[in-house]
């Protein structure tokens, strides 16, 4: 699993969005009573403008649009996330859970005043046991081990 976690990290970072886009419009204004205005454009094609108002019953109003180019086939980044997507799959898919595993162990104690005990262990090798009782300010304590 560790594995997995570590190639799809791998591949979202060769997947990452065009860190050389630059802020081409940032106006913001908000007057506190409900009225403001926002816009915002990049030089890769994001843009987004916003107004909101007051409503008559508190509510705020809001109106605006927004735009960013959509992915061709031409964009190295576009495939840059295919690839990211099929690699995280392929990971996901070795790191499949051993569907055949047994349940060794399934031993539950809740005595209902906030003590617990509870172990747990699968053929595959998982084993977990955790014992809890209740603390002094209603909070529950508990202590156990897993593998």
């Amino acid at each position: 699993m560790k594995l997995t976690l570590f190639v799809c990290l791998v591949a979202l970072a060769a997947a990452a969005p065009d860190r050389d886009a630059q802020t081409l419009t940032d106006e913001r204004s908000d007057q506190g009573d409900g009225n403001f205005r926002y816009e915002f454009e990049t030089s890769n094609g994001i843009y987004t403008q916003k107004t909101g108002t007051p409503g008559s019953e508190g509510q705020s109003n809001h109106q605006g649009s927004f735009r960013q180019v959509a992915a061709s086939s031409a964009d190295p980044h576009n495939d840059n996330m295919k690839l990211t997507i099929f690699v995280c799959l392929v990971a996901l898919a070795a790191a499949a859970p051993d569907r055949d595993a047994q349940t060794l162990t399934d031993e539950r104690n809740d005595q209902g005043d906030g003590n617990f005990r509870y172990e747990f262990e699968t053929s595959n090798g998982i084993y977990t046991q955790k014992t809890g009782t209740p603390g002094s300010e209603g909070q529950s304590n508990y202590q156990g081990s897993f593998r």
